[in-house]
């Protein structure tokens, strides 16, 4: 286990055991045995679900990073070019990080937004 998540645990732990012993009787039988249940499961598939979060958050990054390329280049566009066409803003939405990145550098000496697309 990393020492981040062994942190982590242990806050989530200084939070929920007070909460436990604070119960009485059946209340605080249930409360324990969930806890050691969720433990145990954590325990074999905690290390899955970690990884999964940080795919998903990196897979988020990368969208967010995509996104605005491409709202630098409509920017871009704007300004060098004036009001964008439908077709300019569709093929624009659907570019590859490719196209992004061509069209970046080849706005610099272009001529016109054709040119530019190409």
């Amino acid at each position: 286990m990393c020492w981040r998540c062994w942190r982590w645990d242990l806050r989530a732990l200084e939070v929920v055991l007070p909460r436990i012993r604070e119960l009485r009787g059946a209340e605080q039988e249930l409360a324990a045995g969930a806890l050691t249940l969720l433990s145990g499961i954590l325990g074999i598939l905690g290390p899955a679900i970690r990884k999964g979060l940080e795919q998903g958050l990196e897979q988020g990054r990368e969208q967010g990073r995509e996104q605005g390329k491409q709202e630098l280049l409509r920017d871009q566009f704007i300004a060098k070019f004036g009001p964008l066409p439908e077709w300019a803003s569709q093929r624009l939405k659907s570019a590859t990080a490719e196209e992004l990145k061509s069209w970046a550098g080849r706005i610099l000496t272009s001529t016109s937004l054709e040119d530019t697309l190409r």
